[in-house]
């Protein structure tokens, strides 16, 4: 039972050797300009989605089609709708971005200056983002499941 415990002391006084924190601080690199590039495409989402909302009304009568058409009858809603629904993918996206700006910055303080304390906040931020990533997958699997039943049930139905 000794045996164990000191064993268990061990793991949780690990060190970091220089090569660990190259790794980490090429790992804030990385993180930093996928955050960095998450925010702009995240911008260039939002810009869009408000031209779209500008613009709805004239691309539906150009080129018509059964979408552009349905959501041109909604009249002023039409637009609004549009701009809800960017703003909804943009929310889902900006905790995950948000994240891992900020386990970049945190675990360049830690590498950097041997903190202890910013080192475990920035794990804590990277396991955040796998957390809500995770969810947000199981939340796209049930979903999918539902659409794929919903659509054997109306095949058979239509049989």
């Amino acid at each position: 039972m000794d045996r164990f415990n000191s064993g268990k002391q061990e793991i949780f006084n690990l060190e970091i050797d220089e090569n660990a924190k190259s790794s980490f601080l090429d790992m804030a690199r990385w993180t930093k300009f996928l955050a960095v590039l998450g925010i702009v495409v995240q911008s260039i989402v939002l810009c869009l989605g408000i031209f779209l909302s500008l613009f709805l009304g004239n691309f539906a009568e150009a080129y018509g089609g059964p979408s552009a058409t349905a959501i041109a009858s909604m009249g002023a809603a039409g637009p609004i709708a549009v701009v809800v629904f960017f703003v909804v993918i943009i929310g889902v996206n900006a905790y995950p971005i948000y994240a891992l700006l900020k386990y970049s910055t945190c675990i360049k303080i830690a590498v950097n200056t041997d903190n202890r304390e910013q080192f475990n906040r920035a794990i804590r931020y990277l396991k955040g983002m796998f957390k809500y990533i995770g969810i947000l997958a199981i939340i796209m699997l049930v979903i999918y499941g539902l659409e794929v039943i919903i659509a054997i049930l109306t095949g058979m139905a239509n049989h």
